[in-house]
């Protein structure tokens, strides 16, 4: 927001709240229209995990976790996505 507001000339500490002058409806419709896209990116981007640990799989070198025997940082980095897609009600069935 603080970006937003310089690259427009303008002071953030003396702007009013840009939530405030925004109408509730308009703030539930850029919330559905956020969340709708956050679901998009969120199926987009699993899918594509799914497919690279396939190919892992296929390869020979599964294991419990992403990439063989021991964590990796892709297997700390996906219990947050899995997370938040489960609370935006992301579809997580291998499709």
């Amino acid at each position: 927001m603080r970006i937003a507001l310089a690259l427009k000339g303008l002071e953030y500490d003396t702007c009013p709240s840009i939530c405030g002058t925004v109408s509730s409806a308009c703030r539930n419709t850029w919330r559905a229209i956020l969340l709708v896209a956050c679901r998009c990116w969120q199926a987009e981007g699993l899918q594509v995990v799914e497919v690279l640990l396939q190919r892992q799989h296929a390869r020979g070198d599964a294991g419990p976790y992403a990439f063989g025997a021991g964590t990796t940082q892709a297997d700390d980095c996906l219990v947050p996505q899995v997370a938040n897609a489960l609370r935006a009600a992301t579809g997580l069935c291998a499709g």
